[in-house]
């Protein structure tokens, strides 16, 4: 959940707002999904850009 954002970056904390994987957000594509997640793993060096 979003909710907490706020106090997460009171922390010094990044947040990002990402999609869910759940079917019940089906207005977004697969490939849109995957690729917001991609981003944010590849920000963080936890996937090498262009990888899988």
């Amino acid at each position: 959940s979003f909710r907490h954002a706020r106090h997460t970056r009171a922390l010094g904390l990044p947040v990002y707002r990402l999609p869910s994987t759940s079917p019940a957000n089906a207005s977004w594509s697969f490939e849109r999904k995957l690729a917001a997640w991609r981003e944010v793993f590849v920000h963080h060096g936890l996937l090498v850009e262009g990888a899988v």
